[in-house]
């Protein structure tokens, strides 16, 4: 968590409310900033309680290199669009490790 949301990393805080307890909480995710917003990986599949949290909200923000990002769209992908959004060596780590699950993550137009 120390390391996420800081420069040169791939690591980002989704910050999201609970979808029973209404509190805020915030987990490190891995990203990849595309055109739109950013590309998630599921590493842990769909069935994550930070990701049910944000599909419940349909908002939540990021914290990626040092600015936030609010989240306004939530998409899912395909497999391979998740994966293209990854470069080397993470594209080659998450498809070892069975990564099914990539969503898009929509942000205001820059």
């Amino acid at each position: 968590m120390h390391i996420a949301g800081k420069t040169n990393t791939s690591f980002a805080v989704i910050s999201h409310l609970g979808r029973s307890s209404g509190k805020q909480y915030k987990t490190p995710i891995i990203v990849r900033r595309v055109d739109e917003g950013f590309v998630a990986a599921l590493t842990y599949g769909p069935t994550v309680n930070w990701y049910q949290n944000i599909i419940n909200a349909q908002h939540c923000s990021i914290l990626w290199h040092k600015k936030q990002y609010d989240i306004n769209k939530i998409e899912s992908l395909s497999i391979e669009k998740g994966l293209a959004a990854f470069p080397f060596p993470f594209d080659i780590v998450l498809k070892k490790r069975g990564t099914k699950d990539f969503i898009l993550l929509k942000t205001e137009k820059r």
